[in-house]
């Protein structure tokens, strides 16, 4: 196992680069990772290959907006006990669900409390995603079911079992938003042996490594070992936004020198387009860094301000033909399948 006590700010900053976007408010995040510093019951990362076939993990999220915010420690807290009192063997770790900033920090805040460690691995695939489904387990047809959803205003919910995936996702973006925008999830008990075929692992430990990269401004290395291209610099000359069904969904306009770029933005950065061409698409990823390199979260996004808008092949899970099918821009209304690096 991992000590990351030493490695949370890198872990913070490749979070947000591999969260495109999205993947919750790196400021609550940084709130959380300042006070796991300080704790002595800091969890540490494992690997899948520590655990037996049968051990049993969680994974806690927030689902909502954004834009929304709110303290997720005690809802989190209380959507768990109402998971744990529902299962026969107890839970050996937490899988985060994706890599982005809150999501990371809830991984880790909720496995202090459970007092075990967080997986090296997450339900997304080495990256954040807008909706539930957006997962690898998907790909699997691995239940989610059962979830505990709460939310701050001490609203508790359960979803035993659903027809689809798209009923999850409506059950949980339903709660969201009688919830001022957002809610707390925990659930998706699977087995290390559900995890080891469905998810992609070292996730987390190459998230610090990214992070380790940008904090000490190594782009060179960066681009080289995940394969980034860079599509210019440019200034953000608009913001078009909307709420759309508890996302935060929004047109980026980036102009260069000789060109502008389009980026469709719903809580992750999506597609790119320059005119009426996709230039690149989910499930590859896309990040916007700031003026100095630094990557950017979208609810931060200004207009006037220089970026640089970047991109890297996504892991393999999500380029498998099942991957691609799935997480494509036809999802959000384009007219086209995914245009990968």
């Amino acid at each position: 196992m991992l000590d990351v006590r030493n490695m949370l700010e890198e872990l913070l900053i490749g979070s947000i680069f591999f969260g495109t976007g999205g993947g919750g408010s790196p400021k609550e995040a940084n709130a959380i990772f300042q006070r796991l510093a300080k704790s002595t019951g800091m969890p540490k990362l494992a690997s899948l290959k520590e655990f037996p076939s049968d051990a049993v993990f969680v994974s806690a999220f927030t689902v909502g907006s954004s834009g929304a915010s709110g303290a997720a420690e005690q809802p989190i807290l209380r959507a768990a006990e109402n998971i744990i009192s529902m299962l026969s063997r107890p839970v050996e770790g937490v899988v985060p669900v994706e890599i982005g900033p809150l999501a990371l920090a809830t991984a880790f805040h909720l496995a202090e409390e459970l007092k075990v460690p967080v997986l090296d691995a997450d339900i997304v695939g080495g990256r954040s995603a807008p909706e539930v489904f957006l997962e690898t387990i998907t790909l699997f047809d691995l239940p989610r079911t059962p979830l505990a959803v709460s939310n701050a205003a001490g609203d508790d919910a359960m979803l035993l079992r659903a027809s689809t995936f798209r009923q999850e996702e409506s059950f949980l973006r339903d709660f969201a938003m009688r919830s001022d925008g957002q809610a707390y999830v925990v659930g998706y008990p699977l087995s290390a042996e559900q995890l080891r075929k469905s998810t992609e692992q070292g996730t987390v430990t190459r998230t610090v490594r990214a992070g380790k990269l940008l904090a000490g401004g190594e782009r060179q290395t960066l681009d080289r070992e995940f394969s980034l291209k860079s599509f210019g610099k440019g200034e953000i000359v608009e913001i078009r936004e909307e709420e759309a069904g508890g996302f935060s969904q929004r047109w980026v306009t980036v102009r260069f020198s000789t060109s502008t770029l389009c980026i469709f933005v719903k809580n992750e950065y999506l597609v790119v387009t320059l005119g009426d061409r996709i230039v690149v698409s989910c499930p590859d990823l896309i990040m916007l860094l700031n003026d100095e390199g630094m990557p950017l979260y979208g609810a931060s996004l200004e207009q006037g301000q220089l970026v640089e808008v970047v991109a890297a092949p996504a892991l393999p899970l999500w380029r498998s033909p099942a991957g691609l099918k799935l997480f494509s821009p036809r999802q959000f209304g384009f007219e086209s399948d995914a245009v990968l690096l």
